[in-house]
């Protein structure tokens, strides 16, 4: 009998994308006889266990998809009760990276023009694909994305576009062709009217969505984000379109393909999301504003350049699990081809925590705290001491402030390296000029005084230590 295949084995490099619902990191799968590659890696928060089941639900999906403009799902793998997703990896980034860098650098127009329709053009051909898939039986599914957005389509440096993150998608003949009540599922700046109106999802909404996904690369400028969420559903709703070439007269041959994909009613569509594409590609092809995969390969480098290279040093340095990637802010919750190693919990609290916070040494701190504290408490200790023997020597014989300084001991008894303070030096009446002379004449009192002498270790204990006593937290 043959023996049961592995389980695959993966390490996450660095994350580079995390989002709402899921996080996505770059990685290294590995197999047998040295085999190795680098995927994407996706897997859903912890905290949210009911949107666990999207990543199933994902997997069943794209696993029917084989198309060169739709990321495939390599494998699936379980940890614990969690289903982890192994994805191609898109070397290059997404459109929202793209529009960001291109409007900070300020690249010429045509050229942005070409490369931006290229790329909708392979978005609508991977977006058709998805809505004609069939079951094992041959039977069209129905599929409909319902986020389609410019986060969710990458670019890589082969210049091809790749629509991905199919975790919301429905299959309409599969479940109800509505979404539950009172749910919007997707960003509701890329939904169409009726999606909003009336909750129903299908090709037609997802192609009103990569209108305007078309509408605002080619613009430059957001369609119908408002400066709130109402406000922003208010505007879809309406559905009033900006001319782009009034702003744009280059943009003029583009302008009827959009509209019409953009049309308020969806029977005013093109007929599918393929013929949405190949009506632009004609367009663009006479005005000569398609650029071929080649041009848009070397934009994605000249753009995205610096942000590719880190992920490749992050892929150099395999076997270094906590590297990390910046990741732009347009591309924070929009890349949904590669992220793994959700944030790390803390098992006594069940809460996320921050990876470099619950990596940080905390022993250091603490040791410092104890201490700190133990000093004090010996400084204290001290004091206190050093006030109790203020104070016994205020209650014994001859201690009074008229008492002169003829009733210490001599002072050649004490070495004079280790000779103490008097304590009643500190009294007014030892500094009187007076004093020392009935000292002088006044011998008697001495041989009486005799019993003090006991007292003479108490220099030991200064009342200012010139060391603490040991620490018995430190033992």
């Amino acid at each position: 009998m043959n023996a049961p295949v592995s389980s695959t084995k993966y390490e996450t490099l660095a994350i580079i994308g995390q989002g709402g619902m899921a996080t996505v990191a770059l990685g290294r799968m590995r197999g047998a006889a040295g085999f190795s590659r680098l995927v994407a890696i996706k897997r859903a928060h912890v905290h949210l266990h009911d949107e666990a089941a999207s990543i199933q639900h994902e997997a069943a999906i794209v696993a029917r998809l084989h198309h060169p403009n739709i990321v495939r799902v390599l494998d699936v793998v379980e940890e614990g009760a969690e289903l982890v997703l192994l994805l191609d990896y898109v070397e290059g980034g997404s459109l929202s990276d793209l529009v960001q860098r291109v409007a900070n650098v300020g690249l010429e127009a045509r050229t942005r023009t070409r490369a931006f329709v290229r790329i909708l053009v392979d978005v609508a051909a991977g977006l058709d694909a998805a809505h004609r898939v069939t079951d094992d039986e041959g039977r069209k599914l129905g599929l409909v994305h319902r986020d389609v957005s410019p986060s969710n389509v990458l670019v890589g440096i082969d210049g091809i576009a790749r629509l991905t993150d199919f975790g919301i998608a429905k299959a309409l003949e599969a479940a109800h062709d509505r979404t539950a009540t009172g749910r919007l599922k997707g960003k509701i700046a890329y939904m169409a009217p009726e999606y909003v109106e009336s909750h129903r999802a299908d090709a037609y909404s997802d192609q009103f969505s990569l209108g305007i996904v078309a509408w605002e690369a080619l613009a430059g400028t957001r369609l119908f984000r408002g400066p709130t969420e109402i406000e922003t559903l208010k505007r879809v709703a309406a559905a009033r379109i900006p001319s782009l070439s009034e702003a744009r007269p280059e943009l003029a041959p583009l302008e009827p393909v959009i509209l019409r994909a953009l049309a308020r009613l969806p029977s005013d569509r093109h007929a599918s999301a393929q013929d949405f594409g190949a009506a632009l590609e004609a367009a663009a092809r006479k005005a000569d504003l398609l650029a071929p995969h080649a041009e848009v390969a070397r934009l994605v480098e000249t753009l995205l350049g610096d942000e590719i290279e880190r992920r490749r040093a992050a892929a150099r340095g395999a076997g270094k699990p906590s590297a990390s990637v910046d990741v732009p802010a347009a591309a924070r919750d929009l890349i949904p081809t590669g992220s793994l190693g959700a944030p790390p919990r803390d098992d006594r609290s069940g809460t996320e925590t921050d990876p470099t916070v619950v990596s940080m040494p905390h022993s250091r701190p603490i040791r410092r705290s104890l201490i700190g504290a133990a000093i004090a408490f010996a400084a204290l200790l001290a004091v206190i001491v050093g006030v109790l023997r203020l104070r016994g020597a205020d209650d014994a014989p001859g201690s009074s402030a008229g008492s002169s300084s003829a009733d210490a001991p001599p002072t050649e008894d004490v070495p004079p390296a280790t000779e103490p303070v008097s304590e009643s030096a500190s009294e007014p009446g030892a500094t009187e000029p007076s004093t020392p002379e009935p000292a002088a004449s006044a011998p008697a009192p001495g041989p009486r005084r005799r019993p003090r002498k006991p007292r003479a270790p108490a220099p030991s204990s200064s009342l200012v230590p010139n060391k603490a006593p040991p620490n018995p937290y430190l033992r």
